[in-house]
């Protein structure tokens, strides 16, 4: 959490909006061209470039594919 925040702590609801959808959409097996022509398909108002851009962006931070690291979840055995 103290990572994303780090990183995206000052961004826009936009950025976040448009970051968040990319998350949602990026698959296993889905090739980037593909996660952009999907997001600007359900969000229109961003550009492809942009769209490219936040992609790039989340992929260089490890926010996407196999690079998240997922962590373990507390419970009241822990």
């Amino acid at each position: 959490m103290d990572r994303l925040v780090g990183d995206y702590g000052r961004a826009t609801v936009k950025e976040l909006e448009l970051r968040s959808t990319i998350v949602y959409t990026a698959q296993p097996g889905r090739s980037n061209e593909e996660v952009v022509r999907l997001v600007h398909h359900v969000k229109p108002h961003f550009s492809e470039a942009q769209i490219e851009a936040a992609r790039r962006d989340l992929d260089e931070k490890g926010y996407l594919g196999n690079t998240i690291e997922i962590p373990r979840t507390l419970t009241a055995t822990n």
